[in-house]
């Protein structure tokens, strides 16, 4: 574990060697890693390409973002494109919205293409937290009070993070600079709802992937919070800087008795029917390996 008062801290991520530990998170997780295998940069994900690639961006994708931004000219009388249908998908977006425009100004979406900045300073002493099967299960408690449908923790593994981050403003890589020392990453999930999630593609469908996204940002931010309030180091982190699917795989193979916080949902589905987000951070817990 990594002093989290100490802001120069040159620790490597992981407590193992780290062909070691990568190897384990294979094993574990499943993972057929190829000799091909590169880290992805988040200009290449499709939907930072939909700005920038002539091949994605079209008229039609232009048009996707801008019914989350402006009101339509013509609405549509067909049950899904109404203009109370959007009314009611751009609502639930709001919260999640007011974020991403935070710090326009500074190149940043915060939650988008950005970690959030939002977070208040700790206390400069830390609390002594026990053992890590202890804060294990205080991290999965404290997720369940905020709103969390799962939780996992699973070790930092630096493969799944963006090689760089992507600039709105400029349209260029920028670089995905957390600091070193955060050695565990805590996994939560939110359930969408399944009946408006059947609904796609109509614009009503966009309700229940709004209304998750706006839910993780309280939970991440509030568990980010807590974390920091102990005197240790936590970053809250939303559809940016890694990807989440391989992180929650992992999360799920290597600590699936911390995994659930209500109802055990198989991984799978999961992945499909529930977002995934993160919070990187360094203190005490247990990561207990399924044989």
């Amino acid at each position: 574990m990594s002093n989290p008062a100490d802001s120069n801290n040159t620790k490597k991520q992981g407590d193992r060697p780290e062909p070691e530990r990568r190897m384990k998170t294979n094993q574990f997780a499943d993972f057929q890693i190829l000799e091909t295998f590169r880290r992805f940069s988040q200009r290449d994900d499709v939907f930072s390409r939909s700005f920038w690639d002539p091949t994605v961006r079209s008229k039609k994708t232009e048009r996707f973002y801008e019914t989350y931004r402006k009101p339509l000219k013509h609405w549509r009388q067909v049950d899904g494109f109404t203009q109370k249908d959007y009314a009611l998908r751009n609502a639930a977006w709001h919260v999640t919205d007011i974020f991403a425009e935070l710090k326009e100004d500074e190149d940043r979406r915060e939650g988008f293409l950005d970690e959030f900045t939002v977070q208040g300073e700790g206390p400069e002493t830390r609390l002594e937290v026990g053992s890590p099967e202890e804060m294990s299960a205080e991290i999965k408690r404290v997720a369940a009070v905020f709103g969390a449908d799962l939780v996992g923790i699973t070790p930092y593994d630096e493969r799944w993070l963006y090689t760089h981050k992507y600039s709105a403003r400029t349209q260029v890589e920028k670089p995905n600079e957390l600091p070193s020392g955060l050695d565990h990453v805590i996994v939560v999930a939110q359930e969408m709802d399944h009946d408006l999630i059947q609904t796609v593609p109509s614009a009503l469908s966009g309700t229940a992937t709004g209304l998750g996204y706006s839910k993780d940002v309280v939970v991440l931010l509030s568990i980010t919070q807590y974390i920091r309030n102990l005197g240790y180091r936590a970053f809250a982190s939303l559809n940016d800087t890694a990807l989440a699917v391989p992180l929650a795989i992992q999360a799920a193979s290597t600590a699936r008795d911390l995994f659930a916080v209500a109802d055990p949902i198989p991984i799978a589905i999961a992945i499909k029917r529930i977002g995934l987000q993160v919070v990187q951070y360094t203190i005490p817990v247990k990561i207990r390996v399924c044989h």
